[in-house]
């Protein structure tokens, strides 16, 4: 409980700046609670970070410290001139992406709000790695094709008709010709939409997903959505235009949380946490906690085997709603499903 009331507690820009660190006591030691701007870090950088952090707390000097400059420059300098032609089709295809989701159906049975105060709350369901990649081979596919899989067939029971959409984010330092770890914040999105009669088993499932994601893999499909907000941001050739264009563009994705779910894939956080050996009992992810979209988000991550599957809000979904969904995903992952503080207990708070 005293992990999420300090995340209650908003970053303070003029005496904390972008991030907090709080240390608190816990039965087996001590929990550490990292809190972080979204808009100075990613999920895909927070492996970057915490690589850097334990270095530090081991008392070594950071082997790959966060560089300074962080635009979509560097990632377009990586990118071999063979991949050009197919960046320039992925551009165009990121154009049509608005055309395919208006073919998604709005939820009929929406996250119902019941959170006006904004407060954060969310789930985790921890299942074992191994079990969930077992699962992902007997259908050709990944881990994550596992979660995209159960969030798709989570969000078609609040529909009757279209396909289920998926936001996927992905790593972009692949694309970097430095090291991976250099950069903090680079990270693009991926859209998967997944056709409703594929999604009558988890099984049926999980082989349509990676039959989409699997050509993905090999295409600069994140690239190109990070290039078409740089464009408006700062290629249109007036300032009205510029405004008018990211206007439009914050239109488009908060009306796509309507219809549309997000899966964050951090990662495998072990090898970043090494330095500080078994002393790093269990860690996990939680976020991005933004207020005011109508729709949870998912945060996927694994440690010493476990699988870490955390659904998460600010408000003003009801929590009831989270501890829902949370449960829709663990019917099909697994594992066991817990919460930061009891929900019965939480409401008097958040109403």
């Amino acid at each position: 409980e005293g992990t999420w009331r300090w995340t209650a507690v908003p970053l303070d820009l003029d005496r904390e700046g972008p991030f907090r660190l709080v240390e608190l006591e816990h039965r087996e030691g001590s929990r550490v609670l990292l809190s972080i701007l979204h808009l100075a870090m990613d999920g895909g950088a927070l492996m970057s970070l915490f690589r850097e952090l334990a270095e530090v707390l081991a008392g070594h000097e950071p082997s790959l410290p966060a560089g300074r400059r962080r635009s979509v420059t560097q990632l377009l300098r990586g990118v071999p001139p063979f991949l050009w032609p197919s960046l320039a089709r992925e551009v165009l295809r990121e154009l049509g992406v608005p055309r395919r989701l208006a073919a998604v159906s709005r939820r009929e049975r929406p996250f119902p709000p019941g959170n006006p105060r904004g407060l954060p709350f969310w789930c985790t369901v921890t299942a074992e790695l191994d079990q969930v990649k077992k699962r992902a081979q007997a259908g050709g596919g990944t881990v994550t094709d596992v979660l995209v899989a159960a969030i798709a067939r989570a969000s078609a029971r609040r529909t009757t008709t279209g396909p289920a959409a998926i936001l996927l984010t992905v790593d972009l330092r692949r694309f970097l010709r430095r090291p991976a770890s250099v950069v903090a914040n680079l990270s693009g999105t991926s859209h998967v939409f997944v056709p409703r009669e594929d999604l009558a088993t988890l099984d049926a499932a999980i082989a349509r997903v990676a039959s989409i994601t699997r050509p993905q893999k090999r295409r600069p499909i994140g690239l190109a959505s990070s290039l078409l907000p740089a464009f408006l941001m700062g290629w249109l050739p007036h300032d009205r235009l510029r405004r008018i264009g990211l206007e439009h563009l914050r239109e488009q994705h908060h009306a796509s949380f309507e219809k549309l779910l997000v899966l964050t894939n951090i990662g495998v956080w072990d090898p970043h946490l090494e330095s500080l050996g078994s002393r790093v009992l269990a860690v996990s992810g939680v976020g991005p906690l933004m207020p005011g979209i109508p729709a949870p988000f998912v945060a996927l991550g694994s440690h010493r085997n476990r699988l870490r599957i955390v659904v998460s809000t600010q408000g003003p979904l009801d929590p009831r709603g989270i501890v829902e969904y949370a449960g829709d995903l663990q019917a099909d992952v697994g594992g066991e499903m817990t919460m930061p503080v009891n929900v019965s207990r939480l409401m008097p708070a958040i109403v």
